[in-house]
């Protein structure tokens, strides 16, 4: 709580990090005691409006991240980093290395930082050429759709975004 005795200018909630976007609060001040208790509820005197606002909207601690490729056998090696919490709240770090097989059935989009630039429909010459440009560096950012002929069409979709 925010300020002294019977004055409180505000609550600040703290959501535990890398926990994800947390949907915004509805709150109710019972001005009998100055107990908070959540909309709806039940309490003792009367209830009185609280304003909610969000001053920094949390986020997935996750990242999918192009490494490298090997063109002539058509794949790709990405890293998929997660920050998470345990029930207890401790911080665990999990790291997995995946190969992903492509070839020229396949959707390709190259997305770069300047917003409508990106090539939807890319050529398997212009992802390649893309993916031998940034293999490496780790700041490439992947989106993959990825199907097998067994369970759908086997036409996966490759999204690297560079730059």
């Amino acid at each position: 709580m925010v300020g002294a005795g019977t004055t409180y200018t505000g609550y600040t909630v703290n959501m535990l990090a890398d926990t994800g976007d947390w949907p915004q609060m509805t709150l109710a001040e019972d001005v009998g005691d100055d107990a908070l208790v959540l909309e709806g509820q039940a309490a003792g005197g009367t209830a009185l409006n609280a304003t909610v606002t969000t001053s920094q909207a949390g986020a997935y601690g996750t990242t999918f991240d192009f490494i490298d490729h090997d063109a002539d056998e058509g794949s790709l090696v990405t890293v998929r980093t997660v920050l998470e919490r345990t029930a207890l709240g401790a911080a665990v770090v999990t790291t997995s290395y995946d190969k992903w097989l492509y070839d020229a059935t396949d959707s390709f989009t190259l997305a770069h930082s300047t917003p409508g630039s990106e090539t939807i429909g890319a050529s398997l010459a212009q992802f390649n050429a893309a993916a031998k440009a940034y293999a490496g560096f780790q700041d490439a950012d992947m989106e993959i759709l990825y199907r097998i002929a067994t369970t759908g069409t086997g036409i996966s979709a490759m999204s690297l975004k560079i730059g």
